[in-house]
């Protein structure tokens, strides 16, 4: 059995609370949100790269991570990912992950397991690359999922394997790429991850 679905049982078994250490904006509505026009989304096939997160949603509380590093592992099944941070309120570096399958051919979605904070259970998401630009391996992603009351969990990422810092260029784009997505509201959420490589 592949790791994939030993998760996804375990998934069955595992009470979910919100976790105050993700960085998770909720929304009416439903996961994923209507009206998803990704214009330049296709993932090629990546083994293994390192992915510098530039920027991510945070609520207003605002942010409590930084050096955010994301290590991709893509295999014939699913793909790996490990989420590197540092807390603010500790300054410890700690590591979380998620899983995901797919893409849709249809949708472009991919099904994913993904743990909003470390040692937490892992929760089904849907996650898919809003844009993405192969040169730069640079990419734009929404993670989601549903809560019991008609509103739903979001999540925005910023990832490059080039680039280190969200600049005014990368922040049009992201402002651009939620408007023809539709979810311009989350664009007020992004907020800037601070790099002091204090865990890579």
């Amino acid at each position: 059995m592949n790791s994939f679905k030993l998760f996804k049982i375990l998934v069955a078994y595992i009470s979910i609370v919100a976790v105050a250490n993700g960085n998770l904006v909720t929304l009416d509505g439903q996961c994923p949100p209507a009206k998803l026009n990704p214009s330049n989304s296709i993932i090629p096939v990546i083994p293994k790269a390192i992915f510098t997160q530039l920027a991510e949603t945070a609520p207003e509380s605002g942010m409590n991570r930084t050096d955010a590093v994301t290590i991709w592992l893509q295999r014939p099944e699913e793909i790996e990912i490990r989420n590197v941070v540092r807390s603010k309120e500790t300054g410890d570096c700690v590591v979380y992950s998620a899983f995901m399958k797919g893409p849709d051919p249809m949708t472009g979605e991919f099904d994913a397991l993904y743990q909003v904070a470390p040692d937490t259970g892992f929760v089904g998401y849907k996650v898919q690359f809003l844009w993405f630009d192969p040169s730069s391996l640079t990419g734009i992603a929404l993670a989601c999922h549903n809560l019991s009351d008609s509103q739903y969990q979001a999540e925005i990422f910023v990832l490059s394997a080039t680039q280190t810092e969200y600049n005014e260029v990368m922040q049009e784009i992201v402002k651009e790429v939620l408007e023809e997505n539709n979810i311009e509201v989350l664009n007020q959420y992004m907020v800037k991850i601070d790099h002091e490589n204090k865990c890579f």
